[in-house]
């Protein structure tokens, strides 16, 4: 079986969703009691968390190097971030790597592209929101629509996210304020799918529920990095 390399701790609630659902995946598909072969390096939040907040990006990019070619030395076959946010240095990475790394946007384009979904909302911390590098990734792969968030509301996604989320509590009156945002963003603007581009926000939306479609980046990349692992091995065990 290949082996997945993954940078984590951005944050640890979202890192442990990671590792839960790939190996849940793998076991799907191959059954009994098999389970993902993985290698992490999972970093310190508060150093991430302390560059953003500063716009240091350049601290960022050199801890997330560093992390990652700790796991290409390691022998993994593959390389994943555990993030949204962070993917605004994967050019960085990917072009000091040796072995693929799997961009958590490649996943979410198949199903855009697989299911002609034209606009979707997209709900993330506001470095995500705000950047460029998900407008610009999208608009190299895939002709789709993005709808944000008012400057107010990306404030109110984002606190929800670090204070709450990146925690792995949240209560009903914080809850209740993230769907009213979700379901006026859909219904003012018509849009197809909810692009849930934190990875936090997935074990959020699997309780909480919501009307609109949902596109969830954690779900896919997971199912993804799974299929890159299993795809030559099913026949095989089975």
């Amino acid at each position: 079986m290949k082996t997945i390399g993954l940078i984590g701790g951005t944050s640890p609630e979202s890192t442990t969703d990671y590792y839960l659902k790939i190996n849940r995946f793998v076991n799907e598909v191959l059954g009994k009691h098999h389970s993902a072969k993985i290698v992490m390096v999972s970093v310190e939040f508060e150093e991430i968390v302390s560059a953003i907040v500063s716009s240091r990006w350049d601290i960022v990019s050199q801890i997330m190097t560093e992390a990652a070619l700790t796991l290409q030395a390691a022998g993994v076959d593959i390389l994943a971030l555990c993030s949204n946010t962070l993917h605004k240095v994967y050019p960085e990475l990917k072009a000091c790597l040796n072995i693929p790394i799997l961009h958590i946007l490649d996943p979410v384009i198949n199903v855009i592209q697989q299911n002609k979904i034209n606009k979707i909302a997209v709900l993330g911390t506001i470095y995500t929101m705000q950047g460029d590098f998900y407008p610009a990734y999208f608009k190299q792969n895939c002709n789709v629509e993005l709808i944000m968030p008012s400057y107010s509301e990306m404030m109110i996604i984002n606190d929800f996210i670090f204070d709450c989320l990146c925690k792995g509590h949240w209560d009903e009156k914080r809850s209740a304020e993230i769907l009213k945002i979700v379901n006026g963003l859909v219904k003012k603007h018509v849009a197809d799918a909810v692009l849930l581009a934190c990875t936090e926000l997935s074990y959020f939306f699997e309780e909480a529920g919501l009307s609109a479609n949902i596109i969830d980046t954690t779900y896919l990349h997971s199912k993804a990095l799974r299929d890159f692992i299993c795809s030559d091995l099913k026949e095989k065990i089975l």
